[in-house]
């Protein structure tokens, strides 16, 4: 099979030649630049140079995974990530201790030198005390700028110069719920949640409406090219949602409901709907599948109610699980390497059958993974990932 065919079809939840495979190709399943460069260190020394790693995402510090890596890997999806817009450049100023940059949001971003790995946000613009007319009226990003997509259609021509991938695009920025916590700042949201739901009604609703603008654009300009959509918002924690599910259901559903049902109605007719949230989400699992989510990401199975096979026998017929491979926050952090191969292996025998699996880590492969551990899984996959 080729690469797009395999993907599809364990997303029409039948079973491809093998699993099909994602590392690299998003912000939520890709490997840091540290743990990627110690990879070809050990592995491609002499054939790649580990002091060329560009970044593709500035906050997590990213890397953009070699092809000939991906191809070794067996990687069966490709990434194309939207640019930011044409009035924007990433300018990265720095004291004694940190780095800093102001991304196109008029988002603060910091990261320490010393034992920094990631950005964090420091400053976000619209917290406080606002109003409506504040979020009106504050100096927003142009969604439709087609620069945006620029050289995409050109990416996706090189990237299936020989095989058919299957291509997943990143939008404008993470998710709804997710942008407005940046914007807003995390605490203000929740409050305006429980006392101001105008404004946060009125600040959800501008966040949807420039996604709907930039997804309007995006798709007449590249739509029959890309497979996936890339979707973000983070409404688990490790034992609980972060909101109540009647929060949830208030005050983003039904503005996730809306973009989602767009891109499906204004995009091609095999596009597919990805969705990323970490954390302990089972009980809102059924809501997203309405709201239009046909693949969720990262399965964090060692959140509560996470269990795998519960997620697979109550959901697996509507949804496609996309990751619940090696766990960052268990094995591949402190597991050893037999460990790791028997996790791979479980994972397999509880996801794989009837399709409707993507092989995925669990979230980004983080600076502490060993390159030994990424080439067990590679090898783990390849004798486990079969039907």
């Amino acid at each position: 099979m080729e690469p797009r065919e395999r993907v599809l079809t364990s997303l029409n939840h039948e079973e491809p030649d093998r699993v099909p495979r994602d590392i690299g190709s998003l912000p939520v399943t890709g490997i840091h630049a540290e743990a990627y460069k110690k990879y070809i260190q050990k592995y491609k020394e002499g054939e790649i140079d580990p002091d060329g790693v560009e970044i593709d995402d500035i906050i997590q510090q990213l890397a953009r995974v070699n092809d000939r890596v991906l191809r070794e890997w067996k990687v069966d999806t490709r990434g194309v990530w939207a640019n930011s817009g044409s009035n924007w450049k990433l300018h990265i100023e720095e004291d004694e201790k940190h780095y800093k940059f102001v991304d196109e949001w008029g988002i603060t971003w910091g990261m320490p030198k010393r034992s920094g790995y990631y950005y964090d946000i420091r400053d976000n613009p619209l917290s406080g005390k606002i109003t409506g007319e504040d979020i009106l009226n504050y100096p927003w990003p142009d969604p439709g700028d087609t620069y945006r997509v620029s050289g995409i259609g050109e990416r996706i021509g090189r990237i299936n110069e020989e095989k058919r991938y299957f291509i997943s695009m990143t939008g404008l920025g993470p998710g709804i719920y997710e942008l407005s916590q940046w914007m807003r700042g995390y605490k203000d949201l929740w409050i305006d949640f429980l006392k101001r739901g105008d404004l946060a009604h009125s600040m959800l609703r501008k966040i949807t409406d420039l996604k709907l603008e930039f997804w309007d654009m995006a798709l007449s300009e590249v739509g029959p090219l890309i497979d996936t959509v890339y979707m973000a918002d983070d409404i688990g924690n490790q034992n609980n949602l972060q909101i109540s599910l009647q929060t949830y259901r208030e005050f983003i559903k039904p503005y996730q409901s809306e973009v989602f049902h767009f891109i499906k109605d204004n995009g091609g007719s095999d596009i597919r709907l990805f969705y990323h949230s970490d954390g302990a989400i089972y009980e809102a699992i059924p809501d997203l599948i309405e709201a239009g989510v046909e693949a969720l990401n990262p399965v964090q199975v060692s959140a509560s109610g996470m269990d795998p096979a519960k997620l697979k026998k109550e959901f697996g017929e509507k949804l496609s699980f996309w990751g619940a491979g090696a766990n960052p926050h268990g094995i591949l952090r402190n597991g050893n390497l037999s460990e790791l191969d028997a996790e791979i292996k479980s994972r397999n025998e509880v996801f794989a059958p009837g399709g409707g699996w993507v092989f995925a880590p669990i979230h980004n492969l983080q600076p502490d993974v060993s390159p030994e551990k990424i080439q067990t899984i590679i090898d783990a996959m390849d004798r486990y990932g079969t039907y």
